[in-house]
């Protein structure tokens, strides 16, 4: 007899949704009462990640509504359609239609509607059905009336016979029944909450019309589109009574006063015929299959069944398991219990698509196996993807082996374990992963690389608008090495250790970079004071407080260490306040500002540095090593993504007292290359160096391949770096006459002053030798050690002479220098000193004294540019 069509998703529009939509489906249901009578709920644009709205209000709903309550699930990806044209995250016309195509053709007649209404006869009799029985062709509409919120809460949502004869006794009682008049073809105000049309007319008019995307008028379009239709619009309002169960204490996306509508001149004054051929063969998704279930059978109750098939009985009474996220070494636990894990995980599982196809990335044997398993119970037909080269084959029904790029361009979703078989773990956690065999770690790298090139996939196509988001799963990933770098990349959810489980989206602005420790209010000023870009954390106050204790306590400015004199401790100084007298502290601020090192090297420093200063904005790519380089947002995001991969860190670089020339010029030739434009998951790069270095791994991670040129013969050295890297990317060569002669690259990097250590001839050759190797365009970046007084080198140059001999290299090489260079160099760098063969050397520094005077190290980066060679 009746179809009635609603729509909605799984979110919170407006106040207390689950329970007046309850209410309303509940009593909707009990006045339907012929033989194929329906409710289809259309799910519009529920995330993936989460079940349907119906599945979650499902224990509130009677037997009676689940028995007549059918689903149809339209996911983002269909949404995805419409999604560039409308700032809804539900499309009305297309919900609705979408409803209209799929309902019981036996039925004559369609009453759209929606969740929050609550239909009750004149007469006191129960069934709608039975009163429409009769009606003749047309279409009919019923004014609706308030009810204020107060009033329905306080109702039963599974008692629909009493609360439609509370609706009946309100509206009376308390004067809700307010028919309000607007104009002669729509009638009445509210129109949308009870249209009642035969089947027949609204598929011979194409149904709602789509090209609606908006708020609001969809209701008045079809009410003229009809009247024109019959030449009439029919009212229902004598034998029927229709209650809105009001729900604006909080403002909803087409309540607000700012909302977008539909058009209403071209909808609704413009309307000059009933259907709409240029929708006739598309309107509702006719050419998609979605999913669809009765609400007696929902998908989510497949989940204990599918745990019950995948999960082997339990033994023991339970488990335990330690959380001592203080533990340095506990981060690096890699054991993993299948058995527990796994209920965790399908539970994210079970949302997805029928039609989903699972990446699954990781080396436990028994957690993928069950988690197979559950997926196939859920319902899941599609392919498992897993990598080539993985220890997980596809020799199992079902399962694929790719390469990554097929794995990103099939994958819906994407599960990275980060655990390796108790076979290969003598102990666990094992700090730095020391002791762990070389098959595991390459496990562990070819794991990491993918998870590392796969969100920046990911970041990089939704950058561009093309498709929508998809679920990133990691596990164990709660208070791991791996579990925050999970986070870095992913917006993920706080899970309690005890699930292992971390779940989210990629971050679309790209690495997030947290402090260690939330600063106090003396950081806060601290920090102010010194001009910094971001907050200063509790370690670097710390380190502050500790050097400003020792310079109050000293009793001359003698005994002051210089290291301890710096900008920081002058900043604090004036920070503390009240807490130190006035002449104690004028007098500690002489000794500060007499001791440090900058004031002193002033005075020696090459007359080109002297007159130089920093030019505005980021950093430019040909410069002198800077503290300042932190306080640049991208940039510090580049040091911080460089040192945390490192196995044995510990703090933050950009804590002042951490910052380091090491670090300073490996990620200033990281940002330089990534502002060119030259590395990323499909670039091939080189590392030509006469020392091990921790680019190599770097780079293995995220890049097609890395080549490392090992001048002096460390291969063992630079295997026993404490990183990540992805083994089958990462080859290690004597020369590069070793390679074969198609070999190229899109970037060379060349750190640790490797190009001016062996002399000008040298240098020539070396870079002759890369850049024809590279690629049109590709970008050589390298490190030169530079005298920052007038008592240059050969193998470190004054900047005069420097810039000079990058000149004449660059040209010889046919290549063409990166733009400007910065000379400029300031007392917080020059500040951070250490001297050759004592203690300083030890703490990190951005400057050298040695016998031959003070130095620190530049970058320069070259691009080839297309002509020949000289």
């Amino acid at each position: 007899m009746i179809s009635v069509i609603v729509y909605g998703r799984n979110d919170s529009h407006g106040y207390n949704l689950h329970k007046r939509a309850a209410l309303s489906l509940n009593s909707i249901a009990e006045v339907m009462t012929a033989p194929g009578d329906e409710i289809i709920f259309v799910d519009y644009n529920t995330p993936d990640d989460l079940p349907t709205f119906v599945e979650a209000i499902l224990d509130t709903l009677t037997g009676r509504c689940r028995g007549m309550l059918r689903v149809v699930r339209v996911r983002p990806t269909l949404h995805a359609l419409f999604a560039d044209r409308t700032s809804y995250a539900t499309v009305e016309s297309v919900a609705r239609n979408v409803g209209l195509r799929r309902s019981n053709p036996r039925n004559r007649w369609i009453l759209s509607t929606n969740t929050d209404m609550v239909f009750l006869r004149r007469d006191g009799g129960r069934s709608l059905s039975e009163l429409v029985d009769g009606l003749p062709d047309g279409f009919y509409q019923v004014p609706r009336f308030e009810v204020p919120e107060s009033l329905w809460e306080s109702l039963d949502r599974r008692d629909p016979r009493l609360a439609i004869e509370r609706f009946r006794w309100w509206g009376a009682r308390f004067h809700l029944n307010e028919l309000v008049h607007t104009d002669p073809i729509t009638r009445f105000d509210g129109i949308g909450d009870f249209q009642l049309a035969l089947r027949s007319d609204l598929f011979a008019i194409h149904g709602f019309n789509e090209d609606m995307l908006a708020g609001w008028n969809v209701d008045m379009n079809l009410c003229h589109r009809l009247h024109r239709r019959y030449g009439r619009v029919d009212s229902l309002s004598g034998q029927v009574l229709a209650y809105h169960c009001g729900h604006t204490r909080l403002p909803t996306a087409i309540h607000r006063d700012d909302t977008v509508m539909n058009d209403p001149v071209r909808y609704i004054d413009r309307v000059v015929r009933d259907d709409l051929p240029e929708q006739a063969e598309r309107w509702g998704l006719a050419r998609h299959e979605l999913e669809e279930f009765h609400a007696d059978a929902p998908p989510s109750g497949l989940l204990p069944a599918a745990l019950e098939e995948s999960l082997p009985a339990q033994d023991d009474p339970g488990r335990e398991a330690w959380n001592d996220f203080t533990n340095f070494s506990a981060r690096f636990r890699l054991r993993l219990d299948p058995d527990h894990a796994l209920p965790y995980v399908a539970d994210l599982l079970a949302t997805a698509p029928p039609d989903a196809v699972l990446a699954y990335v990781g080396s436990h044997r028994g957690m993928f196996e069950r988690t197979l398993r559950a997926w196939r119970a859920l319902g899941h037909g599609e392919a498992v993807l897993v990598p080539e080269g993985g220890v997980i084959l596809d020799e199992v029904p079902g399962v694929e082996a790719v390469d990554a790029l097929e794995l990103d361009r099939r994958a819906s979703l994407f599960l990275f374990e980060f655990a390796l078989d108790d076979v290969w773990l003598a102990q666990d956690p094992c700090p730095c992963f020391e002791g762990i065999p070389e098959e595991g770690l390459r496990q562990l790298g070819l794991i990491y690389g993918l998870f590392i090139q796969q969100t920046e996939r990911e970041r990089q196509r939704l950058a561009a608008g093309k498709g929508t988001p998809r679920r990133f799963i990691g596990v164990p990933a709660v208070n791991t090495f791996f579990g925050m770098r999970f986070g870095e990349r992913v917006m993920f959810t706080h899970t309690m250790f005890s699930t292992r489980v971390r779940h989210g989206q990629v971050r679309r602005t790209g690495l997030a970079v947290r402090s260690d420790g939330a600063g106090d209010e003396t950081g806060r000023r601290l920090g102010a004071a010194l001009g910094r870009a971001f907050p200063i954390d509790r370690q670097e106050v710390e380190i502050a407080r500790g050097d400003l204790d020792l310079i109050l306590a000293a009793n001359g400015p003698d005994i002051v260490e210089p290291h301890r004199c710096t900008a920081v401790a002058l900043a604090l100084l004036d920070v503390v306040g009240a807490a130190v007298p006035e002449p104690v502290r004028r007098e500690r601020r002489r000794w500060i500002e007499q001791n440090r090192p900058s004031r002193a090297l002033r005075e020696r420093i090459d007359p080109l540095i002297v007159s130089s200063s920093r030019p505005p904005g980021p950093p430019l790519l040909n410069k002198l090593c800077a503290a300042e380089d932190w306080e640049d947002a991208h940039w510090r995001t580049v040091a911080e993504e460089f040192t945390r991969d490192g196995l044995p860190f510990r703090a933050s670089t950009y804590a002042y007292f951490k910052r380091s020339r090491g670090v300073w010029e490996r990620t200033h030739m990281l940002y330089g290359m990534g502002r060119l434009g030259v590395i990323g998951h499909d670039a091939r790069c080189a590392v030509i160096s006469r020392a091990p270095d921790g680019l190599g791994h770097f780079l293995s991670l995220r890049t097609a391949g890395v080549d490392v040129i090992d001048l002096q013969g460390h291969e063992a050295g630079w295997l026993a770096r404490r990183r990540m890297r992805w083994a089958d990317r990462m080859s290690i060569h004597p020369d590069p006459a070793s390679l074969s002669p198609d070999r190229s690259w899109n970037a060379v990097f060349i750190p640790q002053n490797t190009l001016l250590a062996a002399g000008l001839r040298q240098a020539d050759s070396l870079l002759r030798h890369a850049a024809r190797r590279l690629v049109e365009g590709g970008v050589i970046a390298c490190s030169v050690e530079t005298a920052l007084d007038r008592r240059g080198r050969r193998d470190r140059p004054a900047p005069g002479r420097l810039a000079a001999v990058m000149r004449i290299l660059a040209d010889r090489s046919g290549l063409v220098s990166c733009g400007g260079v910065d000379w400029s160099l300031s007392d917080a760098t020059l500040d951070r000193i250490a001297v050759r063969g004592e203690d300083s050397e030890r703490r990190p520094h951005l400057v050298t004294r040695d016998d031959h005077g003070h130095r620190t190290c530049s970058v320069w980066f070259l691009r080839k540019e297309g002509h020949p060679q000289r």
